[in-house]
Parts: C-alpha cells; sequence; structure tokens
C-alpha cells in the first residue's frame, strides 16, 4: 500500500465516502474555512471584507511595491521586454498565501484559505458602531527556556464572551477578511483600465513611495470615511 498521505486520503475517500460529504467538508475547511464558521460570524466576514477594502488594499500594494523594488536589483528586470510580466507575477500572488501554485495543480494548501501571508503581521477589531478595522499585530516576545528543553506552542486560554469568536475563529475571520478584501481590491481589478497595477509599477515604482501608489492605485476603494493605513 501507498505511503502517500494524499493517496491514502484519496482511497480512504472512494471506498467510504460514497456521497462525498466527507470531501466536501474538507474542501471547505481547506479553500473556504470561514464557510465553517456559525452564521452569524461569516456574515461578519462579509461586513469586514466591506469595511477593510481599503486598508488592505494599501496595504497589498505596498506589500507588491516593495517586492517589486527587490526585483528592480535583479539582471532579469534591465531586460524592458520581461519587466512587465516579472511584476505581474507578484501582483497575482499578492493577495494569496504560499501555496498559490500547488493550488494551479489541485493541491490542499498548507493553511486553510491560503491568506497572504502578510496577514499575519495585521490584526482586526470591531468597534463600538459595529464597523472592522485593523491594526499592526503585536509582535509576540519568546520567553528564555532551558537548554534542552523542547520548544512547544501553547496558547493561553481567554476567557469570550457569550457570542463572541473564539481566538481560533478571529484567525479565521481575518485571514478570510484580507484575502476577499485583497482579491476585490486587486484581483477582480486587473483587466479594468484602472486595475493595472503592473504597469504602474513599471513605469512609476521608481519614482514614487509605496504609499504614494497605494493612494493613487487605491483611490476607487478608499471614499470618505473608509479606514486608511
Amino acid at each position: 500500500p501507498s505511503s502517500d498521505p494524499t493517496a491514502k486520503m484519496q482511497q480512504f475517500l472512494k471506498e467510504r465516502d460514497r456521497g462525498g460529504a466527507i470531501n466536501e467538508l474538507l474542501e471547505l475547511e481547506a479553500f473556504t474555512p470561514e464557510k465553517m464558521l456559525d452564521e452569524e460570524l461569516q456574515v461578519e466576514v462579509h461586513r469586514g471584507e466591506r469595511d477593510l477594502k481599503c486598508a488592505v488594499c494599501e496595504v497589498a500594494v505596498k506589500v507588491a511595491a516593495n517586492r517589486a523594488e527587490k526585483l528592480r536589483q535583479t539582471p532579469q528586470y534591465k531586460d524592458k521586454w520581461q519587466r512587465e510580466s516579472l511584476v505581474t507575477d507578484i501582483i497575482v500572488r499578492v493577495c494569496h498565501g504560499d501555496d498559490y501554485e500547488r493550488l494551479q495543480q489541485g493541491f490542499y494548501p498548507e493553511v486553510p484559505g491560503n491568506p497572504p501571508k502578510w496577514a499575519d503581521n495585521w490584526e482586526i477589531e470591531k468597534g463600538p458602531q459595529g464597523k472592522w478595522s485593523m491594526k499592526r499585530a503585536k509582535k509576540k516576545s519568546k520567553p528564555a527556556r532551558p537548554e534542552g528543553e523542547e520548544e512547544m506552542e501553547e496558547e493561553e486560554p481567554q476567557d469570550v464572551a457569550e457570542g463572541e469568536p473564539d481566538a481560533h475563529q478571529m484567525k479565521i475571520m481575518r485571514n478570510a477578511m484580507i484575502s476577499l478584501a485583497c482579491k476585490a481590491a486587486i484581483d477582480n481589478r486587473l483587466s479594468e483600465d484602472d486595475g493595472d497595477l503592473a504597469e504602474l509599477l513599471v513605469d512609476h515604482g521608481d519614482r514614487k513611495t509605496g504609499k504614494e501608489l497605494a493612494k493613487e492605485f487605491c483611490r476607487p476603494m478608499c471614499d470618505t470615511g473608509k479606514q486608511e493605513l
């Protein structure tokens, strides 16, 4: 028998999951984990997507501009015929996690939903008026441990008010809000005239700061009253 976990799972599903229910749950958990949340929290995810669209757009453009700046130092970038395609490759990945290519090949992502890695640098919070915002996550300092002692990651138990999401649910919600808002602000605009972020970075990335580029590109997302970062 195969020792490959994926092959084992496929064989298990073939033998036991006659109706496809288990496979459907696995796919939900892997690709859209927010759909496993209670209905009330799913509503909050979509509310957060709308509330964070401006802020997420600006952060994502700054991330893309930073990656494009590093690319600008490489020999490949000197070929003007390659520049835009190289930067486009950055743009199509900026709203996605490390498993972008694996998903194209039909594999499951390591992190459910495959959110962008930079999402870990941010926290979300709901204001008194019910509006979601994001702020930089606090850096966690790890206490020193005795030599030879294995490192164990332990989550401190937190008191959660009834009806409020716990830490695990909040992480799923944060990843989903940021991913959905990013895709709406960048991925869904790639074919629009004002959505060619690659052209903007190639033509103006060496003369404008990431903040200036973000303000210009994200203007349609950032109406008065929306959070900006």
